[in-house]
């Protein structure tokens, strides 16, 4: 399996950022959106995790998941403001049109960018939880409890459970 991942990954980051790309602009008129798009990207992301560590992704790519996390919020809620400034209530999406060149006659709405928001931090998020969680695995070696009789904690509980002074 881990010679697999080592194989995919390469293959694997680039087709999620895609396929998250995709979900994300696809989001405003099919399912989709900012919090599906950012799980895809975060899953693609874990790969090399998975397959190399934590110690050999984070020496050649150092994410600063906490700075996506709180810019996705500082987004999503700059978006939310903005509808102030218009004079409507808190989140209230708006349209805008112009001329691209080469596309012609496009609108943008403004909920694209509270997805993008969401997206940011759902990706941060997930990414910081799960790499978090994978480099908990195995470091506490003693038990979290004290029990009287087991040899392994006979020490900590003193003389009365058996343990030495």
């Amino acid at each position: 399996l881990m010679t697999t991942l080592l194989l995919l990954a390469p293959i694997l980051l680039p087709l999620a950022a895609v396929v998250a790309t995709w979900v994300f602009v696809r989001g405003h008129n099919d399912p989709g959106g900012g919090f599906i798009g950012g799980l895809t990207l975060a899953l693609g992301v874990l790969v090399p995790y998975l397959g190399r560590g934590a110690d050999w992704v984070e020496a050649r790519a150092r994410l600063a998941l906490h700075a996506w996390i709180g810019g996705g919020l500082a987004i999503a809620t700059l978006a939310g403001i903005a509808s102030f400034a218009t004079g409507h209530p808190f989140l209230t999406s708006h349209y805008f049109k112009g001329m691209l060149p080469g596309l012609g006659e496009s609108s943008l709405a403004s909920a694209v960018f509270f997805d993008f928001g969401v997206f940011a931090t759902v990706a941060g998020a997930t990414l910081l939880a799960l790499t978090t969680l994978g480099r908990l695995e195995g470091r506490s070696t003693a038990p979290s409890v004290a029990l009287p009789g087991d040899p392994a904690t006979a020490d900590a509980l003193g003389p009365a459970a058996g343990g030495r002074r």
